[in-house]
């Protein structure tokens, strides 16, 4: 399992960004958080790597219309650092 913070930045907002990771993720079966921030959407996930890749790759290939992603940056986290609740479903 790998755990990361994704941050998508581009046209991200008022465009259904939030509700399409939420779908990806289900397809997915990815487990963890969206948020929207003023310089970007953040993303927390858990999930196995094979997952995770199809993830991300989604999320530039199959953004919303409206959408415009510039950039996708992948973190891992460190144990300590991701929230244990993200392991529950995703939200």
């Amino acid at each position: 399992m790998r755990h990361v913070h994704i941050h998508v930045t581009g046209i991200v907002q008022g465009v259904g960004m939030r509700p399409f990771v939420y779908r990806e993720a289900m397809a997915h079966g990815i487990c963890g958080w969206v948020l929207n921030a003023g310089d970007g959407v953040h993303i927390e996930a858990h999930a196995s790597v094979k997952a995770l890749d199809g993830f991300v790759a989604a999320l530039s290939e199959h953004a919303p219309a409206a959408a415009r992603v510039e950039h996708v940056e992948l973190m891992d986290l460190a144990p300590g650092d991701w929230d244990a609740a993200s392991e529950q479903g995703f939200r």
